[in-house]
Order: C-alpha cells, then sequence, then structure tokens
C-alpha cells in the first residue's frame, strides 16, 4: 500500500502523462520545445508534492523525454544535484538493465521512441542515452525498485462502444449483431492479456474502424496504467483530465484544480527558483498531503512562485523615502492647534490614502489573487488505489 495520510495526497506518485505512449504522442503533436516544457513543468509540479516520484522503466528508457534529457538534463530542470536524484525508478525486472534487455529481445515490443522500431537496428544515440540510464543505476545514483510478481489488471469490464465501421459496416439489424459479436470477440481475446504490446495489436488487427482503434487503445490502456500503479505500490497523478487516464476516472478519486499561475511559473522558472521552491515549501507540501484540498494547494503554489520575488535595492529606497515623508506628514498633522486634520480637509485624506500605499502589500494580495484562477483543463487527479468501480 502507498504511505499516505488519512485524506492527504501520496508519498508516492506516478505521473501520467508520463506513459511512454503518451510522451510520444505530446511530441508529435506540439513539437519538442513545447512538449519538453510542458512534460518538465509537470515533473516539477509532481515533485513537489510529494516525497517520491515513481517512473517506471518503460517510460524512463522508451519514454521520449527521459531520453532527450538524460540523468543529467533530469537533474538540471528540477534544481537537483547527483547526491539527491528526485526520482526512483520501478520495474517487474530484477535491474534496469534486464528490463531493457527483455524488450530488446522482444520482437513484439512496440516502442514509443522516435526511431526505434520492431527489427530494426536501434541508432547509437539511443544506445548511448540507454547506458547513460543505466551507468547511473550501476553507481548509486538513481534507485530502482523492482515491483513484486503477480501484474494482474483490474476487472475487465464492458468495451467502450464501438460504431458499425470497419468489417463490421452494415445496416440495421445485421450491422447491430455484427458489431456486438465483434465487441464479444474483442472482449473474450483482451480479457487475459497483460502486455500492451499484445493488447494492442490485437486491436489493431481486428478491424476497427480508426476511430475505434484509438478509443479501445485509450481505453485498454488507462485500466493497464492504474494496474501498474497498483503493482508499484503507488497512486496517480494527471493533470489532464482528457489524458492518459480518461477512461479509469472513479468516483472515489480525488480531484484537485491546480492554479493557472502554478502550471506557468513551473513552466517558466530556471532551475535554481525550483530548487529553492522546493527546499522552502517543506511545510506547505507536508500540509497539502495532510489535507488534499483547494486552500492547501494554492498555499503550496503561492509559497513555491513568491520564494524568489526579491525587491531591488532602489524600489527599497523608494519605498522608504515615501513613508518616511508619509509619516512626517503625519506628525506635523498631529501637532496640537493644527486645524488641517479636520475630516473635510482634503489633506487629512490624502494622508490617509498614502498611508495605505505605504503600508499595505498590494503585491503579495495581487500574487494572491492571481492563484485564485484555476486552468481551465488541467486538474490533479489523486487515483486511490484498491478501490473498485
Amino acid at each position: 500500500m502507498s504511505d499516505r495520510s488519512m485524506g492527504g495526497l501520496p508519498t508516492r506518485i506516478l505521473i501520467a502523462e508520463f506513459d511512454s505512449v503518451a510522451q510520444a504522442a505530446r511530441y508529435a503533436e506540439n513539437g519538442a520545445e513545447a512538449a519538453t516544457a510542458d512534460l518538465t513543468g509537470m515533473l516539477r509540479i509532481g515533485r513537489l508534492v510529494a516525497e517520491t516520484v515513481l517512473v517506471t522503466d518503460a517510460m524512463l528508457l522508451d519514454g521520449e523525454y527521459f531520453m532527450r534529457l538524460g540523468p543529467e538534463g533530469v537533474l538540471r530542470e528540477l534544481g537537483a544535484g547527483d547526491g539527491r536524484f528526485p526520482l526512483t525508478v520501478t520495474g517487474p525486472a530484477e535491474t534496469l538493465a534486464a528490463g531493457l534487455e527483455f524488450r530488446r529481445r522482444n520482437a513484439g515490443f512496440a516502442w514509443s521512441l522516435i526511431g526505434v522500431n520492431r527489427g530494426e537496428a536501434v541508432p547509437s544515440a539511443v544506445e548511448a542515452r540507454w547506458e547513460d540510464w543505466l551507468g547511473s543505476v550501476d553507481r548509486g545514483l538513481i534507485r530502482y525498485e523492482q515491483q513484486p510478481p503477480g501484474f494482474t489488471m483490474p476487472a475487465f469490464g464492458e468495451l467502450p462502444p464501438l460504431s458499425a465501421g470497419g468489417e463490421a459496416a452494415q445496416s440495421g439489424q445485421a450491422g447491430q449483431a455484427a458489431q456486438t459479436t465483434q465487441a464479444a470477440a474483442l472482449a473474450s481475446s483482451l480479457r487475459n492479456v497483460v502486455r500492451r504490446s499484445e493488447a494492442f495489436e490485437i486491436i489493431e488487427k481486428a478491424g476497427l474502424h480508426p476511430r475505434d482503434q484509438d478509443r479501445l487503445r485509450a481505453w485498454w490502456n488507462a485500466r493497464y496504467l492504474r494496474a501498474i500503479a497498483d503493482q508499484a505500490g503507488a497512486d496517480w497523478l494527471s493533470f489532464e483530465a482528457a489524458g492518459p487516464l480518461q477512461h479509469s476516472v472513479r468516483r472515489s478519486d480525488r480531484r484537485i484544480r491546480l492554479p493557472r499561475r502554478l502550471l506557468e511559473w513551473a513552466r517558466e522558472a530556471n532551475p535554481a527558483s525550483i530548487a529553492l521552491a522546493w527546499d522552502t515549501t517543506s511545510k506547505q507540501r507536508e500540509r497539502l498531503r495532510r489535507r488534499s484540498s483547494w486552500a492547501s494547494m494554492r498555499d503550496l503554489a503561492y509559497q513555491a512562485t513568491q520564494i524568489a520575488s526579491a525587491r531591488t535595492r532602489r524600489g527599497v529606497l523608494r519605498d522608504s523615502v515615501l513613508r518616511l515623508l508619509v509619516a512626517a506628514v503625519a506628525v506635523v498633522l498631529a501637532v496640537p492647534g493644527f486645524e488641517a486634520v479636520a475630516l473635510e480637509n482634503p489633506l487629512t485624506w490624502i494622508v490617509f490614502a498614502g498611508v495605505i500605499v505605504t503600508t499595505v502589500p498590494f503585491d503579495s494580495l495581487l500574487a494572491l489573487a492571481g492563484l485564485l484562477v484555476p486552468d481551465p483543463r488541467a486538474e490533479l487527479i489523486l487515483h486511490r488505489r484498491g478501490i473498485a468501480s
């Protein structure tokens, strides 16, 4: 079971968008620069809210993001050092190297990495990056955990509705009967499959309409990802309601909206700011784990996004002079016999406004107001493990 406080966030998480298939899709759709920025922001937020961010061996060695950045790139983006690598790798094999070798020997394994195809030689750049990750594990810089045996998929349930397309494209009752027969055959073929490559191959050969193929792959993959979380003893965090886990959200799952400003900060901040935010948000992180709420998320977001906001020398001097002038005028008005303090005197209200301007922290209030705006598409979904649908 995952180690978490009752009602709070887990201390061990997997991030859904780092599924190897999802990484490849993001790079193909958005381009390298935008995809890398998006995934870096998600990884930074994941580390900000949880003690341990887990990545599976497939996410790491078949994931476009991790293979592009390598160990040093990930450390750089998270503002971490070699002695405190912020990720833990988990997989079914005894070692990370064994897991890679198993996939390389499996002729049916469908690689997600760009440029790596079944039955073809692996590019030298990919080989070199694999060695970087394996070497980091061998040197003890990255922790690898072998998952316990006995990987099983959750209860099968019903397939998503299929259109009368593909080989089942007919009209009327005959079309409905063919669709029902095809769905039953698919369900029988997929029921005991526990490998994604095998499941996707069955779906590809079923003669479905392309739209149905995409829908069925997404449905099967969502169940597969939930099973991985159970196997790894972790929970899922997902930043997109329409992301890889869209077909496995349960009523028992906990949802927390993410402030738009936090997402922007996580994508744009430099590594030094990320490191400083991690070191100075321990109290807010613990509070969020104890009580996963919108208010606790805003507390953490405010501390993280404001920690590097330092005032300039000129700004300090300007504010200090202004406050001294307001204080001097207030002292003059307080002199006995000085009748300018009457409420009908405009000078009284000018001094009053000056006091407000020089004492109220408008910058901080504006920052707080900015965190009240949730991102229109992103929400953090805490997928509770071991709870039936």
